[in-house]
């Protein structure tokens, strides 16, 4: 049947269709206009095809891949999908594929690669999904492999000290904040008895991962008695955002689904929104989902691994990936991040250039001295040839420090893990029906919060669950020779999940952080959960009052407080004051007298306190290797949220077998760290007074493939740069380059008073209208409406027959 799709003045589309499966159909048709490219980035990445575009360049992020077979087994799983599942990718697909082919011309990147965009596969929604797997947990596991390495190597009382499970500044839902652990004894460890460890020439950039918040208040809290649900994704930035806005309506009478919020290009769904009778939200939940099985190898037969029931032959895939020709890159004159992009599409030209040959420890690569296999279809592309190693429990992934193969448990492997059950949420009524799809949905693990307009909330999680054997402990790898049988025992029980509805108080939170504790903690597991002081300024706000709108939710996303930061402030103007006959640190403490208490763009004093902060824990952390580096002299310790805790205790009680070499006490170590602020800042134009946060915290929103032109075209296809307020450990999160990817503040029912904010705009092509639109409500945090304004085009999608 016909389908419509109107824009508003933004570029926001509503899409009506008589059933689910047409609007598929309009949907995919509407992202292929405006972001296929960006759809293609994200399938590529995700199965390690990416060299294909780029050349050999992304061989090194398409290596680290491609050892998960993603494209076979989303092949797979599309199998055995449910028919009427099936309908509805398929016509995504259709309607995907029509919208590319409606362009006039390829959209433009391909016109700079040189390159025809390749048509949309049905298993590639899948892969879609899978890429929000790599973005939001650790595929590496290298986060357990380091904690192992330290704990075979480190007393169970410097282990326990060092990596504890939280800090006083714990907020969960369900439980209280973690007690320090004691400080180690000098028998267990003397940090004057090893070899100093220099820092690092670092930034004072914290490392930035993808996160999120999300709350909610209870119906018993607002004046029209419906729940309110918050929700704002922090991601990394890039123009186009990852999400595109939409509003979904079809069918009639008691059977009318109308369904708005923020879609993710390449998938047929709302991710997060509304639907009039709930409004849900996700954050990651940084729970264990992940696990190593250590593997003994036959010393007769290298392709033969050791279980409890006996020797066990390698299953082996070959994977093939295909090289196109190598971009010139010669043009970048920009600083970018060493990471992996956390946008859903692998910021593709910026990954590739920061993958390192050197670092890639996953599958076998044939050596190159070897023929390279040609692909038929492009004959002016080369291959590489991977061989895959697989063992009942998932494949070889690398190794562990002493050499020992490693083979990955990830749920992301698994059968379920990616799958359509999330789209019944455009139709759940009520909290209790939303919880239930949550447990069904094949999703990377989220915190979900849901409320609906009876006034009710609820916390669980969403996404699949492993439930595994008895007797292991996922914080550690397994070891094959002990297992007869699988790791996992499938799926965890629907009904088992953690949750908790309509809590007594009326408000739910979470950001990232440890969100309960007891069994439903051990149920989730830690995967290396934030520090709580994000979430306790959030509980904070919601429990500062009695009554709320959408305007007093929004304010809690905006609230840019360093209450994380004050006692770091306090800290540094007492080294200064006890150094003041030291003339070098003079100009350090005029420039910190005043305290303004925010990450604010004209604040001074933020700006030196953090990076006083961050001079401190990577001195201290780099002390605290030094037992490690013993044995391996490369050992970093993982990211650990959990590190304030800490930092603080060594400050407090300053124990003089604990404190770093060469530093001849602790007060000799606080003021070298307040020297470093001096010496890495006070140099620039205007010293130390000059040094505001905005200036460091300036906002580039840029396109992927602005970073390989010159930089006159490249700013073209960026968004404004601009200061802004925020940062990491408060709710307005926000970075150079990562922050709130959306903010949605709605009550299900009242979606007219609602608000959106979306950093870039709706369409992917720089000439558009639509490019940057609403860009700027995003940045200045001025509520912006949800429900899409006034029709200003129309599109109508007739069937061939129509004709």
């Amino acid at each position: 049947a016909p389908a419509s799709i109107e824009r508003d003045a933004l570029g926001i589309a509503t899409i009506t269709a008589h059933d689910r499966t047409d609007l598929s159909r309009a949907l995919g048709f509407v992202h292929a206009q405006e972001r296929y490219f960006e759809m293609d980035l994200t399938r590529r990445s995700a199965a390690g095809e990416l060299a294909e575009l780029f050349g050999k360049a992304a061989l090194p992020l398409d290596r680290r891949h491609r050892v998960h077979r993603f494209r076979a087994r989303a092949n797979r799983w599309l199998a055995d999908m449910p028919t009427a599942d099936r309908a509805l990718m398929q016509a995504y697909t259709e309607g995907v594929n029509a919208g590319l082919a409606a362009h006039r011309i390829r959209p433009w990147p391909y016109l700079l690669l040189r390159t025809q965009p390749r048509p949309w596969r049905e298993e590639d929604g899948l892969l879609v999904v899978i890429a929000m797997f790599f973005d939001l947990q650790d595929e590496d596991n290298a986060r357990e492999r380091d904690l192992d390495q330290a704990r075979r190597v480190l007393p169970a009382s410097v282990f326990d000290f060092i990596v504890r499970t939280g800090t006083q500044w714990d907020a969960p839902i369900v439980g209280a904040a973690t007690g320090e652990p004691p400080l180690p004894s000098e028998t267990d460890i003397d940090l004057r008895d090893l070899p100093p460890v220099a820092p690092d020439d670092a930034d004072t950039k914290d490392i930035e991962v993808p996160g999120s918040n999300s709350f909610a208040v209870s119906g018993a809290l607002t004046s029209h008695g419906r729940a309110i649900v918050a929700d704002d994704m922090h991601l990394g930035l890039r123009a186009p955002n990852i999400w595109f806005r939409a509003r979904l309506v079809h069918g009639a009478g008691d059977n009318r689904v109308d369904v708005q919020g923020v879609t993710l290009p390449g998938v047929p769904a709302v991710v997060v929104g509304s639907n009039g009778h709930i409004a849900w939200a996700f954050t990651n939940s940084y729970g264990d989902w992940l696990d190593f099985v250590r593997l003994e190898i036959d010393p007769a037969n290298p392709e033969r691994y050791r279980t409890a029931a006996g020797w066990r032959e390698f299953g082996r895939s070959v994977e093939r990936i295909a090289i196109g020709s190598d971009l010139d890159r010669d043009n970048d004159d920009n600083d970018h991040p060493d990471d992996d992009d956390a946008n859903g599409d692998d910021d593709a030209a910026e990954d590739i250039r920061a993958s390192d040959d050197s670092a890639v420890t996953k599958g076998e690569r044939i050596p190159s001295d070897r023929p390279a296999t040609t692909a038929a279809a492009e004959p002016s592309s080369t291959h590489e040839t991977l061989i895959v190693r697989e063992t009942l429990w998932g494949p070889v992934v690398g190794e562990d420090a002493d050499g020992t193969l490693l083979a990955l448990a990830w749920t992301a492997h698994r059968d379920g893990a990616v799958n359509t059950d999330l789209l019944a949420l455009e139709t759940a009524r009520d909290v209790d029906s939303a919880i239930a799809i949550a447990a069904r949905a094949g999703v990377p693990a989220q915190n979900f919060i849901v409320g609906d307009a009876h006034g009710r909330i609820a916390w669980t999680l969403a996404g699949r669950i492993p439930q595994r054997i008895e007797g292991f402990d996922p914080a550690q790898p397994a070891q094959g020779v002990a297992l007869d049988g699988d790791l996992w025992r499938g799926w965890l029980s629907p009904d088992a999940y953690p949750r908790v509805v309509d809590p007594q108080s009326g408000r739910l939170w979470t950001a990232n952080a440890r969100v309960v504790d007891g069994a439903m903690l051990a149920t989730i597991g830690d995967g290396g959960y934030d520090n709580g002081a994000r979430a306790a300024q959030i509980r904070d706000g919601l429990l500062g009052r009695a009554d709320f709108d959408e305007g007093d939710l929004l304010a809690i996303q905006l609230d840019d407080r360093a209450l994380f930061m004050a006692r770091w402030w306090r800290l540094l103007r007492e080294v200064v004051a006890g150094a003041s006959g030291d003339g070098s640190l003079h100009e350090l403490e005029v420039a910190t007298t005043t305290w303004e208490g925010c990450a604010c763009i004209d604040s001074v004093s933020y700006r030196l306190v953090r990076a006083f902060r961050l001079y401190v824990h990577e001195t201290l952390m780099r002390g605290l290797e030094a037992p490690v580096r013993l044995h391996d002299p490369d050992f970093r310790w993982p990211r650990m949220g959990q590190n304030e805790g800490v930092i603080w205790q060594l400050l407090r009680e300053r124990p003089a077998h604990l404190l770093p070499p060469p530093h001849g006490s602790w007060d000799a170590l606080l003021v070298s760290q307040a020297q470093r602020v001096v010496d890495a800042l006070g140099a620039e134009p205007g010293g130390l007074s000059a040094r505001t946060w905005g200036e460091a915290n300036t906002a580039r929103v840029r396109h992927p493939v602005s970073r390989v032109l010159p930089a006159l075209l490249g700013g073209l296809l960026d968004m404004p740069s601009q200061p802004l307020p925020g940062d990491s450990h408060m709710p307005r999160v926000q970075g150079v380059d990562f922050g709130a990817s959306q903010r949605m503040v709605v009550a299900p029912g009242l979606e007219s008073q609602a608000i959106m904010h979306m950093p870039g705009g709706q369409s992917g092509h720089p000439m558009s209208p639509y490019y940057g639109a609403g860009h700027d409500d995003w940045a200045q945090g001025r509520p912006a409406p949800l429900r899409p304004s006034a029709q200003r085009w129309r599109l109508d999608l007739v069937p061939k027959a129509a004709h």
